[in-house]
């Protein structure tokens, strides 16, 4: 099933790649601002599921989408707030229907937006590249190549923490 596939791909996208690059970032103090690196995080977040997807994008579809990263980041938010509001407005449908009706209104107002901003984006004349379906080996070496440059960035880090300790140990030993 291509959806069950896009999924864990895009799931497994985000665990591997974009968690540990923003606990990078963040442990580091690498970008001060709460806004910004928001904005980052939603752009590495989106980089990260895109790029795991590619294969199977590639291998099912011989395409690869121009606007996918731009509309995943315009839709993700919305997409969270009417998963969110759904649930609320269930529960509070068992009490109170006229309020749960009025919040339904909003998830419509909500799901509306998604749409229009895909059939924008999905309409444009450069929303997609045909490739041919071979392409999902190269997209297959080019996460193997990412995977290789975060493990050895790690084993860095972990060389250069492994360093620190023998140092502090010595001094502690003197």
């Amino acid at each position: 099933n291509i959806g069950f596939l896009l999924s864990v791909f895009a799931t497994f996208g985000i665990l591997s790649i974009a968690l540990p690059t923003l606990n990078y970032i963040r442990n580091r103090n690498l970008i001060k601002g709460k806004l910004v690196f928001g904005l980052i995080s939603l752009t590495v977040l989106t980089l990260s599921a895109t790029l795991l997807t590619l294969p199977v994008t590639v291998g099912a579809f011989g395409q690869i989408s121009t606007v996918a990263v731009i509309t995943n980041m315009l839709i993700s938010s919305a997409v969270s707030v009417v998963i969110w509001v759904t649930v609320i407005a269930l529960l509070v449908n068992l009490l109170f229907p006229q309020i749960a009706e009025l919040t339904f209104y909003l998830i419509e107002f909500v799901v509306e937006y998604i749409n229009r901003v895909i059939n924008h984006f999905g309409e444009l004349r450069f929303s997609y590249i045909a490739v041919p379906k071979i392409t999902f080996i190269l997209a297959i070496f080019l996460i193997i190549l990412i995977f290789s440059v975060m493990l050895a960035c790690k084993k860095r880090i972990d060389m250069v923490k492994l360093k620190e300790i023998k140092k502090k140990q010595l001094r502690k030993a003197v």
